[in-house]
This record gives C-alpha cells, sequence and structure tokens, in this order.
C-alpha cells in the first residue's frame, strides 16, 4: 500500500489513514506502507523549487517499487 497526498507528512489526512491502516488489518500487509507527500519544508514560490517539493510520478513510482520489494 502507498499513500499518496499534496500535504506535510504529519498530522494530515494521510498519516491518519496510515495509522488506522496498520492499527486494524497491519496482519494483512505484506509491506511497510509507503508515502509520498509533500517535503516537510516551507511551500516555495520558486516554480521549480515547488515542484521539488510537492509529491511526482517519479517519487510516486519509488514508493512503490520499494513497496514491492522491485
Amino acid at each position: 500500500m502507498v499513500i499518496v497526498e499534496q500535504d506535510r507528512p504529519f498530522c494530515g489526512v494521510g498519516a491518519e489513514v496510515c495509522y488506522r491502516i496498520q492499527k486494524n488489518i497491519f496482519d494483512e500487509l505484506d509491506a511497510p506502507i509507503g508515502r509520498v507527500s509533500q517535503e516537510d519544508v516551507p511551500m516555495p514560490y520558486n516554480e521549480r523549487l515547488e515542484k521539488a517539493v510537492l509529491p511526482n510520478a517519479d517519487k510516486l513510482v519509488a514508493a512503490v517499487r520499494k513497496v514491492c520489494y522491485a
């Protein structure tokens, strides 16, 4: 399972979803839950820096490969 959200990694909706999944169906998981979220830094105004901070396809693919042990 990989959770993706455009929010900070702590105290967000994704963190709560991750917590509830681990609490209720931990034994059903084959791997730890992967998370892709905004970097834990203030949002920059520069467009190139903003793209580096936000979740993107490359970060998602890397998280899925890690969870699938590929």
